[in-house]
């Protein structure tokens, strides 16, 4: 489990637009952020990239300047 997964995820998404939708989706379905990100952790597991809770909020920390 590693930051380096939350990246090598996020590369994949760029490229697989039917994966980008199916992640962008747990927007929709829920309503509380937490099970937007508990989704999308699961999603992520699924593929092989998993990361904790806490991995995750320091990834997007960390490359929130990148998003602007």
């Amino acid at each position: 489990m590693s930051k380096e997964n939350i990246a090598k995820l996020y590369k994949l998404l760029e490229t697989d637009l039917v994966l980008r939708e199916k992640a962008l989706s747990f927007q929709k379905m829920y309503d509380q952020q937490d099970q937007v990100i508990d989704a999308f952790m699961a999603f992520a597991a699924d593929f092989g990239y998993s990361f904790t809770f806490q991995e995750f909020m320091e990834y997007m920390y960390e490359h929130a300047e990148e998003v602007k």
